[in-house]
């Protein structure tokens, strides 16, 4: 008895002791000064907005979605938006009643949320209106998956749910284990080709059958440290993404890997560059910012890293964008740095904001636009 309960006071002050690392602050690197770049182009604002309470003080990773034509967001404390995607004209607003924790899926006619009381939701796009919503488990912080005419959703608690889109049906669940340890969020599920994948917090690739939820595979790629207590943690918040039949994905602080999606075996593994946001993706390279924030650039065939900036050391960096022939990361500050991508060469920079984001950027064709941790959205454009 008394060895149990040390067992937990160790796990416990250990957890309490590393809080502040995982939310940056007692073992983040010192911010580097930004250095003088002499802009090759301009950044131009479109337009901007506040949408409501700060998500970046809850530790959300609130994103939009659009249809092509509007521009669809929420606020951290409920609100959800329609926007006219060229000229940011607000279309209408929604007080949904409840808060939120992750960003939005559009599919068809409706955005699919998650709410802090550990809801999922639809709402039609047409007028905003809530059509339904079905009670998790537990919350969720990753955006919800659409593919194959299914809805996946993947609680915090390691439950994964799967519905009907139309009304909120529950189709069937499966719940995996997770650590007692880990950071704040998750990955979102991939869901295509009459399965579900999932990279979980330990280190696992699931694949499920779409329709039934039975298991095809379930492969440990990431292994635990055994050094420390925070080295045993395998957490996989970034989104996996696909690309030439290779599923690509990385684990926070451990190692990013390529899987071959029609073998199943691991194609190569990198442990110099791991992240725990999203990253991005080009034909033909990856693009991520480290928990120190490097940037880094990888060949996607052979997991080889091509370049890192470690200009923006400790300038707590967004997820980066990736679009032809520039990668753009935000910092804290609000300052979206431009780096070549074929040298990672810092080649241009705007202030286009007064916060960073810890979201991925909507980047549609002829406009990019971030939700920011102090409850504004921006779009913009590199002319």
């Amino acid at each position: 008895m008394k060895s149990s309960l040390l067992a937990l006071t160790i796990a416990s002050l250990s957890l309490s002791a590393c809080s502040s690392w995982f939310y940056g602050e007692s073992n983040y690197p010192e911010p580097n000064e930004l250095r003088e770049v002499q802009s090759q182009f301009n950044t131009q604002i479109l337009w901007q907005k506040n949408l409501g309470d700060e998500s970046g003080e809850r530790g959300l990773r609130l994103s939009p979605a659009s249809d092509g034509q509007h521009v669809y967001a929420v606020s951290a404390d409920g609100y959800f938006y329609r926007f006219d995607k060229d000229s940011g004209k607000e279309i209408y607003r929604v007080d949904l009643r409840n808060d939120i924790s992750s960003g939005l899926t559009v599919a068809g006619n409706f955005a699919f949320l998650g709410t802090k009381n550990g809801d999922v939701m639809a709402i039609r796009l047409e007028d905003g209106q809530i059509m339904w919503r079905s009670r998790l488990s537990s919350v969720l912080l990753s955006r919800p998956a659409f593919g194959d005419g299914l809805l996946a959703v993947y609680a915090s608690d390691g439950q994964l749910s799967v519905f009907n889109p139309a009304d909120g049906a529950l189709i069937w669940r499966h719940h995996s284990k997770v650590p007692m340890l880990s950071m704040r969020g998750n990955a979102s599920p991939i869901i295509g080709g009459g399965v579900v994948m999932l990279s979980d917090e330990n280190g696992a690739l699931q694949v499920l059958d779409a329709r039934t939820g039975i298991s095809i595979a379930n492969d440990n790629l990431v292994q635990a440290g055994a050094a420390s207590t925070v080295a045993a943690i395998i957490d996989q918040d970034a989104s996996p993404k696909i690309n030439n039949n290779r599923l690509f994905a990385s684990a926070y602080g451990k190692e990013t890997y390529a899987v071959d999606l029609q073998s199943g075996a691991p194609l190569w593994r990198n442990e110099r560059a791991a992240s725990g946001v999203d990253f991005a993706i080009s034909p033909t390279e990856l693009y991520l910012s480290t928990a120190e924030d490097h940037v880094v650039a990888l060949d996607q065939d052979t997991g080889n890293e091509l370049w890192r900036n470690s200009d923006l050391v400790g300038r707590r960096l967004s997820p980066p964008l990736a679009i032809p022939g520039l990668v753009g990361v935000l910092d804290f500050e609000g300052y979206l740095t431009w780096l070549d991508s074929r040298n990672g060469n810092m080649i241009a920079r705007s202030k286009i904001a007064a916060s960073g984001s810890k979201s991925e950027a909507l980047i549609l064709p002829d406009v990019i636009v971030w939700q920011l941790d102090n409850g504004g959205i921006v779009a913009l454009r590199p002319q």
